[in-house]
């Protein structure tokens, strides 16, 4: 009776090994404008509800999406991307994970994280219109004809 029960514990251990997920949360690059906000409150308040909206994106099983909040006098636009590879669950993990370290950038207008997993964006909107050296979306896409995992490849200066 026991070897059964030991050999049903070790099927168990075998399989929630098998599911062992892994968000790669390994930091590639991060950083902030070097404007304010003028209006923190507003922006906080836009600002989550931007990742609000990402986080429903990702909860429905997509891996990128954009979302924005223009209300008050500091709009909020944001764009998340997680890998392909990635499950739904380590996609929604990284997210978390890179939220929690763009939080670390206020009160600038703009931030960037991007981890090895997915990456997360709060452009500067106005100075990207203004054609001023405002931070652009990372993207991460995989380079043609290459083998392994895709590398990050940046859209324009950040």
């Amino acid at each position: 009776m026991n070897l059964e029960k030991l050999i049903i514990l070790a099927i168990i251990l075998a399989i929630l090994t098998l599911g062992e997920s892994d968000p790669e949360i390994v930091v590639i690059n991060q950083g902030g404008s070097q404007y304010n906000v003028t209006n923190l409150s507003d922006f906080n308040n836009n600002l989550n509800a931007t990742f609000a909206q990402l986080r429903d994106e990702l909860n429905a099983g997509k891996y990128f999406a954009t979302a924005e909040q223009p209300r008050g006098s500091d709009s909020a636009y944001s764009m998340v991307q997680c890998r392909k590879y990635l499950s739904s669950g380590d996609c929604i993990a990284c997210f978390t994970a890179a939220e929690s370290l763009i939080r670390k950038f206020s009160p600038a207008n703009g931030a960037r994280v991007v981890y090895l997993g997915c990456s997360l964006s709060i452009p500067n909107r106005i100075g990207a219109r203004q054609g001023r050296a405002g931070l652009s979306f990372p993207f991460l896409v995989p380079i043609t004809g290459m083998t392994g995992n895709p590398r990050p490849c940046f859209a324009g200066k950040g």
